[in-house]
C-alpha cells in the first residue's frame, strides 16, 4: 500500500494598504510562502487607486487558498500656479505670485509671503513648494532672467 502526503497551503500576508501622493512609489511586501505571483510585484507607482492581488506558492507548488489584496490609495497633489514676469532688468524688482489651494507654501528663499519680491543681479531660479491638507507636496520652478542695462 502506498502512502499519500498532503501538503498544506501557504498562508500569506501582504502590506494591505497604503496612502501615496500622486507620483510616489510603493514596495509591495508579502510573507508566508516560498514564491509569489502578483499583479504588481516589487515597486509599484499607481496613477490612481489600485488593488494588487498576491498568490503564494509552497515548495510543493500548493497555492494559497485566499489571495490577499494590497489596496493602494493615491492622493492628489495640491493645485499650483506660479505667475509673474520671466525677466527683470538688473537692479529692478518684480513680483512672483502663487495661486494654490494648499494651506501652506514656502519659497526657495524660505519666505512664506505671497506675492514675493524678486530682485537679483544674476539669472536665478524662483521655486515654491506647497503642502496640501492631505500631506502631499507639489513644487514648481521657473528661471528669472536678469537683463543688463547696457
Amino acid at each position: 500500500m502506498s502512502s499519500v502526503t498532503v501538503h498544506s497551503r501557504p498562508v500569506i500576508t501582504v502590506t494591505n494598504s497604503a496612502y501615496l501622493c500622486f507620483g510616489q512609489s510603493f514596495t509591495l511586501s508579502h510573507q508566508g510562502a516560498d514564491t509569489y505571483s502578483s499583479e504588481g510585484s516589487g515597486v509599484v507607482s499607481p496613477s490612481s487607486n489600485s488593488n494588487y492581488t498576491v498568490t503564494g506558492f509552497s515548495q510543493q507548488v500548493c497555492s494559497s487558498l485566499i489571495s490577499p489584496v494590497a489596496n493602494i490609495q493615491v492622493l492628489s497633489l495640491p493645485a499650483l500656479t506660479l505667475s509673474g514676469p520671466n525677466s527683470v532688468c538688473s537692479g529692478s524688482t518684480i513680483s512672483q505670485l502663487v495661486s494654490t489651494s494648499a494651506p501652506t507654501f514656502t519659497w526657495n528663499t524660505g519666505s512664506t509671503a505671497n506675492p514675493i519680491a524678486f530682485n537679483s543681479t544674476v539669472t536665478s531660479v524662483c521655486s515654491i513648494t506647497v503642502k496640501g491638507s492631505n500631506g502631499c507636496k507639489n513644487e514648481m520652478s521657473k528661471t528669472i532672467t536678469v537683463n543688463d542695462l547696457t
